[in-house]
């Protein structure tokens, strides 16, 4: 890939990330500073962007993009969170960065979620977690599935959405079971259930679920 053998001459790379080093450490202090700070956190990810295009670094600049999507989105600004996930996506294919491109595919079904658009939503969703599942990897695959299943509640599909959380909470357990630091995120996808539940008025497995 052009773009990584140009960034590799000019600058140390993270190791089998594809990311210029000094672009890394402006997108993780952007992503921790993210839930306090969004001035920080998106003046941080601006300035990875542009580095990493000054470096030819296209997964970093893939990323950078990626991460102000998610940013704009959790400061409300819907237009710009759909317009920077979808450049995000284009330039993740582009590069190879499939992980990346699953992350903007998810911003972009989120939007369409919170916009009331479920059935976009949802074919987005599925989207990321079908190309999520070529990669091999598994760490983020319940946090996708649970955002399917919640889809699947907005649509009035709750049969669907239980399964869906059930497969969510088994892809947790067991990420859980092989890795003690992972956090215990079985307990919100078990809250998920039993509102499903209470919503259909199994009220006593509701509160088996709680």
């Amino acid at each position: 890939m052009k773009g990584t053998r140009v960034a590799i001459r000019v600058v140390q790379l993270v190791e089998d990330s594809g990311v210029a080093r000094t672009v890394r450490e402006l997108l993780d202090d952007a992503r921790s500073s993210q839930g306090s700070d969004i001035a920080a956190a998106r003046s941080m990810a601006q300035q990875a962007r542009v580095l990493a295009r000054t470096l030819d670094d296209a997964v970093g600049e893939a990323e950078a993009l990626y991460r102000l999507g998610s940013i704009a989105f959790t400061a409300g600004d819907a237009d710009d969170a759909f317009a920077l996930a979808l450049e995000a996506r284009d330039l993740a294919r582009k590069a190879g960065a499939t992980v990346i491109e699953v992350h903007a595919l998810n911003v972009v079904g989120m939007v369409h979620q919170t916009a009331g658009n479920f059935t976009e939503a949802l074919e987005y969703g599925l989207k990321a977690l079908d190309l999520y599942r070529s990669t091999g990897e598994g760490l983020h695959e319940g946090n996708l599935l649970n955002s399917i299943a919640n889809i699947h509640h907005n649509l009035g599909d709750t049969d669907r959405a239980l399964v869906t959380f059930e497969a969510a909470l088994n892809t947790y357990r067991n990420l859980e079971s092989q890795d003690p630091q992972v956090p215990p995120h079985h307990v919100t996808i078990l809250h998920n259930m039993a509102e499903v539940r209470a919503g259909r008025n199994e009220h006593l497995l509701a509160i088996s679920l709680a």
